[in-house]
């Protein structure tokens, strides 16, 4: 990342002495310094709007390649320590100079050649404050001899700074440590520090040893996804349900919203939320801003846990395997010569990120399209609105040595104006269910304790199915399909358990009803009808097909005399929350014409204490004691008893 030697030179080339003098080597930190503006626009104590959290704790900078990312009113302090080693060979370095600049551009200025100077504050030297003499704050750049400052020769444009002597030697064993501080002014929306070192290699004055290095500071940008129907999606958007849609390049897919400038405005870009998507219930997962690194690489053996930001002007995806994502505090010290990127040009492979003592650097990375397919039980992924780029990634397929890149998704993060987080969106579908219906004759058998229901498998009942339409628009403005649609009257079902009480349901009126908007289906293999089997079953040929919601199975007919209780049978397809869906077990009950309703047992009269019947002769008849037996019997026994009574009367006068 750093330590970029050539970029510029002080001087021309020395003679042969100056190969005696060994250039110090050097170890770079770049800090983040913890800012916010001030209250109503002030100038504040520093004249640029800003407020230093002095209190704030100080943390490593992550950057990328000489790329770091802070917010206005945030800082990058800069530590670099130069030293020789004390076997250092050779005579001591001449002159040691150094020079640094640091300046920024408004949005105005953007797209022009302007850059504003601010200079750089507390500067040390060995902790000591840095004079004048050594840097000078109203003239740290380069200027020609017609006044005009000189620029950077390295593409950026960048100011060139003046360079001060800070040791007329610098020998074997020494070390010397500059320090200095560079904040974002309010209102920047990019900035940049360019810093360089040299020494005089002889005493005419050659130059050896330069060594420049710069860092760009862009503003953050965010993004964060969002998973809703895709139904609900469409219907936001004002696409038809079975639209055939695009995107750029000709891919198929949901076409992104249109991109976002300071000219523009964020109306219908990404950086606007869909305000029907956001209503309560819409949203089928948490918002995903972040995710641990191992959900976006498993291979990788640490969960660090990975924020959905980076740089304005950045892509927001991995355009390689393994690409480190750029912002994450604290995490590990940048030093001079440290790779984030790692891939083996020669080999095609990934080189393991690993520290000193063998262990792997627990580094934040950047996030893939497919890491960030969350598993939504009962649901399944169809498609994003993420922008297509026709570099939107890496092709792992290169040659080494070679850079070619294929057309895929990809986000360019972007700040307008006070927005800086983009919006997008993983749309889903509901995972279909089945059902199996069970059909039964119910015959009751007589029982010590009344009547037993016996169900027995049906063969040849006939049904229909109907799905239950929502005639009510979505929140999203989705309107319901009502062709061949139909109005029809559901009751609550009829359940009898006994004879009596199926009397009494052949006999009452139906409850409980509600009208219903319903469209009939036909399933796979059928033409709209469908028979139970010899078992009593039916179940619908193929894939699942039905979504979740509300069903009825329509009674057509019952074989024989089997009575039809019930016409509508409702029931519910639920959200699939399994791989292998389950069907939804629907049973049906048949019925015969009840039996005649059970006559009751005569409860006997009590007799009076005192005149109690003999018991009966074992030779006297046995009477029965049900139907209309029982009172012939006992007009029977009312005459023999009279007939009785004569004799022994006449028996008497005899």
């Amino acid at each position: 990342i750093v330590g970029l030697s050539g970029l510029f030179y002080l001087g021309g080339t020395g003679p042969v002495q100056a190969d005696h003098r060994p250039f110090p080597k050097y170890e770079l930190t770049y800090e983040k310094l913890t800012g916010h503006p001030t209250p109503n626009g002030e100038p504040g104590p520093w004249g640029d709007g800003c407020i230093r959290d002095l209190e704030a704790p100080v943390v490593p900078l992550t950057f990328f390649g000489v790329s770091a990312m802070l917010d206005q009113c945030e800082g990058v302090r800069t530590t670099v320590r130069f030293f020789l080693e004390e076997d250092s060979p050779g005579s001591p370095t001449l002159e040691f100079r150094w020079g640094v600049t640091w300046q920024y551009q408004t949005q105005e200025q953007i797209g022009s050649n302007d850059l504003t100077l601010k200079p750089v504050e507390n500067f040390t030297y060995d902790g000591e404050s840095v004079s004048t003499e050594q840097y000078d704050p109203e003239n740290p750049a380069v200027v020609d001899d017609e006044g005009n400052l000189v620029r950077m020769s390295d593409g950026d444009g960048w100011y060139r700074p003046i360079h001060y002597v800070f040791e007329d030697t610098f020998g074997a064993g020494e070390e010397h440590i500059l320090q200095f501080d560079a904040y974002v002014p309010l209102g920047a929306e990019r900035a940049g520090m360019t810093w360089g070192t040299g020494s005089t290699g002889d005493t005419s004055g050659g130059s050896i040893g330069a060594t420049a290095n710069k860092l760009k500071v862009f503003p953050p940008a965010r993004m964060d996804f969002r998973y809703v129907l895709h139904s609900e999606y469409l219907a936001a958007r004002g696409f038809a349900q079975d639209e055939e849609l695009t995107k750029d390049y000709d891919v198929p897919g949901l076409p992104e919203r249109k991109w976002a400038t300071a000219d523009s405005g964020i109306e219908g870009t990404a950086f606007e939320l869909i305000d029907c998507l956001e209503a309560n219930h819409q949203h089928l997962a948490d918002v995903s801003s972040s995710a641990p690194v191992n959900e976006i690489y498993p291979e990788l053996p640490f969960d660090t846990l990975t924020h959905f930001e980076d740089r304005v002007g950045d892509f927001g995806f991995a355009l390689w395997p393994w690409e480190f994502y750029t912002y994450q505090s604290g995490l590990w010290d940048p030093k001079s010569g440290l790779r984030l990127m790692n891939r083996n040009h020669d080999t095609g492979e990934i080189d393991p990120y690993l520290k000193d003592d063998g262990s792997y650097m627990a580094l934040p990375y950047k996030p893939t399209v497919e890491s960030l397919i969350r598993d939504i039980p009962g649901y399944r992924y169809v498609d994003n609105d993420i922008t297509m780029f026709e570099k939107g990634k890496f092709d792992l397929e290169s040659p080494p040595k070679t850079y070619n890149y294929l057309t895929a998704p990809n986000v360019q993060l972007r700040k307008v104006g006070d927005e800086r987080t983009q919006h997008f969106y993983y749309t889903y579908e509901p995972i279909p269910g089945t059902f199996e219906l069970e059909k039964s004759a119910v015959n009751y058998v007589a029982e010590d304790e009344g009547f037993t229901a016996m169900p027995v498998p049906l063969e040849g009942a006939e049904f229909e199915l109907y799905e239950v339409v929502d005639p009510t628009t979505t929140a999203c403005g989705l309107e319901p399909n009502l062709d061949n649609t139909e109005t029809v009257s559901v009751c609550a079902l009829k359940e009898p358990t006994t004879p009596a009480e199926l009397q009494e349901a052949l006999e009452s009126e139906p409850t409980a009803c509600e009208e219903k908007t319903v469209r009939k289906i036909t399933l796979e293999g059928t033409d709209g009808t469908f028979v139970t089997d010899a078992d009593g079953r039916f179940t619908p040929e193929g894939d699942p097909t039905l979504l979740p919601g509300d069903y009825l199975l329509r009674e057509i007919s019952a074989p024989g005399e089997h009575l039809i209780l019930n016409e509508w049978i409702p029931f519910t397809i639920p959200l699939q929350d399994q791989e292998e869906p389950e069907a939804v077990q629907v049973t049906a009950d048949n019925y015969l014409t009840p039996p005649p309703p059970e006559t009751p047992t005569p409860t006997p009269t009590p007799t009076p204490t005192g005149t109690e019947t003999p018991p009966e002769s074992p030779d006297d008849p046995e009477m029965p004691t049900t139907g209309t037996n029982v009172a012939i019997f006992a007009t029977l026994a009312i005459l023999l008893s009279a007939a009785g009574l004569a004799l022994r009367k006449a028996s008497y006068r005899s």
